[in-house]
């Protein structure tokens, strides 16, 4: 009976388009109306995330992808983790630990989301104990564009622009002008209700938006944890978040709330140590922008972010023997922290073709003590495994320069430094450079280099888990060196290929690697300690298709292949995808319907395990498909299928690698959503 249902609603993925020919005609909401919009304007969008100024993708000094929120509206998607997979040269995966991981060209991975940089429109968002960044964040339907830089970015963004820059640009009243309303239910009794709204009046502007996700949670089905036992935990990923941005004239204030109720399989991968990882984050900025004259621009921009978690830890050390034999209790963690910045920049203008952009910053960050507890009371682990019992504190301040040039309408340059000091490792020098060549209208070839840090955070230098982990303060900051080559070719008006080669080598990456012996700091067995290792070398190619066939015909395409070697040892990069790839369509059709559908295929992933082992992760490939109909010109109606396959997938666990893999993510899923617009 299970089956035949699962074939009745994979006949209306193919049935339902037909009915949508036949069906009759009315206004197309235009949100969803894939027609409405030039493709050249589409592959032409001005981006700001390479030059902080308004540039041309083929122009912009950078390897950009930009997604729009058509893109998302049609690719059905329910999270930033699935839109930005659908990246070349990405991967995202789920750690056991309960984070959405988000690698960018093979560079060493980890747990947090810490080697590329968040952007909310100028704001740096990160916590200062991990230095990561929480995808949950940000509501979905408030997103008018996504621009990504493959590569260093640390000249402009600083620390954790790394090995990317992810910008998230929002709506703002005139681009809303109206509300939505939408409701989604489905699969693993998924509820989630949302709402956006925004308007212009004159010289003020308001928009607001909120998401609420209430999911059972996907069946995390656990062939064997670090106590060789199996199980299964229910995987929720509940959350809600809401964001307000309020603008007058040249003054604007963005404000944003998220709540993340999230399981973990562990804080080490055994079935003793699952639990809910909660996080409360708040984030706001101010920014004012004036032009005291033709030629030149400022402005001032201040930012601040809290976040607090609360975390079940379970058994710590968690071995399942300890709850056999009934020693220690269940133990959970609690922590907050805080970043706070504010930065100057300005612009002037030579000419319609030089730009010179430069800027102050100062950043402060602040933790509390990182404390585990016996679950339920005050009282502190007594198997000392608390990160840390004192508060910290850093602040650095940095300045920068960019110019770029147009020289005879042939060639682009761009050179740009950032200076910065920091009051944990001193100083630090990050140059760029690079030329784009305008060899016709249709095609530009790039030649990039950049150079990224990464400063150590408060955890990797703090932390005293005993028979866990150590941390080491005198970690210093990690160094990436990139040179790109891209060719961007406009083939025509309506398609648009893409195709970089990049190479890199990065150096003191901080790993896991160093061994405090037992009996050195109270650990009864030898313990691994963050330090600063060789590095990697890695090389790559990026392929990129993107534009129409046909007037109601969209697509894009991609693909990446990755290999990289440890610089120690020449070594293979262990456990990251040599190959990746992704095609994605929406076909319209007539007034009133719309099939999309995405495709992504990952690569084998091989590596050694802890034990020197070989072991390779195998190939998976997902199918995701959405169907929207629209009876009306306020209404749309969609059916949204995810894992359509039904493929059994999973990922490395390279953190640790004393287990092999663990669950990539959910099995088939169908969900039902409906938007109304008012």
């Amino acid at each position: 009976m299970k089956n035949k249902k699962i074939n009745v609603v994979l006949m209306l993925f193919i049935l339902f388009p037909s009915l949508i020919i036949v069906a009759s005609t009315a206004d197309k909401k235009v949100s969803g109306d894939i027609s409405e919009i030039s493709l050249e304007d589409l592959l032409n969008t001005d981006i700001t995330v390479a030059g902080k100024k308004a540039q041309k993708i083929n122009e912009a000094p950078a390897i950009v992808s930009v997604i729009t929120d058509e893109d998302i509206y049609h690719m059905g998607a329910s999270s930033l983790y699935e839109i930005l997979s659908t990246i070349p040269g990405i991967n995202v995966t789920e750690t056991y630990f309960g984070y959405s991981s988000i690698n960018i060209r093979g560079s060493l991975q980890t747990h947090y989301n810490n080697k590329s940089l968040l952007l909310l429109n100028n704001h740096p968002i990160f916590d200062s104990i991990l230095g990561s960044y929480y995808l949950e964040q940000i509501p979905l339907n408030m997103i008018k564009r996504i621009e990504i830089i493959r590569g260093p970015g640390s000249t402009l963004y600083g620390t954790n622009a790394f090995t990317g820059v992810i910008k998230i640009i929002t709506k703002d009243g005139k681009d809303l002008n109206g509300g939505e309303v939408g409701l989604t239910a489905g699969s693993f009794k998924t509820i989630n209700p949302s709402f956006v709204y925004g308007k212009a009046f004159k010289d003020f502007q308001l928009s607001i938006a909120g998401n609420y996700m209430d999911s059972k949670g996907w069946p995390y089905k656990v062939s064997m944890d670090e106590d060789h036992r199996s199980g299964q935990i229910d995987y929720e990923d509940d959350y809600y978040n809401g964001m307000i941005s309020i603008g007058y004239k040249n003054l604007k204030a963005n404000l944003s709330y998220f709540h993340v109720n999230k399981d973990k399989f562990g804080t080490v991968p055994t079935l003793v140590s699952t639990g809910y990882r909660k996080i409360d984050g708040f984030s706001g900025d101010l920014s004012y922008d004036f032009k005291p004259g033709k030629k030149t621009s400022f402005s001032i921009y201040a930012y601040y972010d809290s976040i607090k978690g609360y975390e079940e830890t379970g058994w710590v050390p968690p071995q399942q023997s300890l709850k056999d034999m009934g020693i220690g209790e269940v133990e959970d963690m609690k922590s907050k922290n805080s970043k706070a910045g504010v930065e100057f920049q300005g612009t002037y203008k030579f000419s319609d073709k030089t730009h010179l952009v430069g800027g102050l910053l100062y950043e402060s960050l602040h933790t509390n003590p990182m404390i585990q507890y016996i679950k339920g009371t005050d009282i502190p682990s007594p198997f000392g495994s608390s990160p840390f019992f004192d508060s910290h504190n850093s602040y650095a301040y940095s300045g920068y320069l960019q110019l770029d040039s147009v020289l005879g309408d042939i060639v682009g340059v761009v050179a740009g430094i950032r200076y910065t000091y920091d009051k944990d490792f001193g100083s630090k020098i990050v140059p760029r450079g690079g030329f784009v060549f305008y060899t016709s209208d249709k095609i530009h070839f790039k030649m990039l280099y950049g150079q990224a840090f990464r400063s150590p955070n408060f955890f990797e230098k703090y932390t005293e888990g005993a028979n866990i982990l150590y941390g080491n303060p005198d970690l210093k900051p990690e160094q990436i060196n990139t040179l790109d080559f891209g060719m961007d070719y406009m083939i025509n008006s309506q398609n648009n290929l893409r195709i970089n080669y990049f190479f890199t080598t990065t150096d003191n990456l901080i790993t896991r690697s160093g061994i405090v012996k037992a009996g050195e700091r109270g650990n009864t067995k030898d313990t691994p300690q963050y330090q600063n290792s060789d590095g990697q070398r890695i090389n790559g190619l990026e392929i990129e298709f993107k534009g129409a066939l046909l007037k109601k015909f969209r697509y894009f395409a991609n693909a990446s292949y990755i290999e990289g070697v440890n610089k120690k040892n020449e070594f293979d990069i262990g456990f990251i995808p040599t190959f990746i790839s992704n095609l994605g369509f929406s076909i319209k059709f007539y007034s009133k319907g719309t099939f999309s559908t995405n495709l992504q295929y990952t690569g084998k992933r091989s590596g050694k395990l802890f034990n020197r082992t070989d072991y390779t992760v195998d190939p998976f490939f997902l199918w995701n498909a959405t169907i929207s109909y629209d009876p009306a010109k306020s209404l749309s109606l969609r059916l949204i299928g995810k894992n359509l396959t039904n493929s059994n997938y999973f990922v490395p666990e390279y953190i640790r690698a004393n287990i092999p893999e663990i669950p990539g993510g959910p099995g088939r899923a169908f969900y039902i959503q409906a938007l109304y617009d008012f």
